[in-house]
């Protein structure tokens, strides 16, 4: 089972519960699911060259693993 965390805080501490799949996933899958979410959730910040979440403006987006 493909199984996707998502990394929020620079020292890494989740800020979202784990997602796992009910149906087979490959890498692939898992990869574009982390980034359409990044890209549906946040906006890109150029001034300081990352992610910050669109509902909370605090919290910035440092990428996910899929496992």
């Amino acid at each position: 089972m493909i199984e996707i965390l998502f990394i929020l805080m620079v020292n890494g501490e989740p800020k979202t519960p784990t997602i796992k799949f009910h149906e087979p996933k490959t890498t692939e899958e898992c990869l574009a699911f982390g980034n359409s979410y990044r890209d549906k959730h946040t906006v890109y910040d150029g001034d300081n060259n990352l992610h910050v979440f669109k509902k909370n403006k605090g919290m910035t987006w440092w990428g996910f693993i899929c496992k």
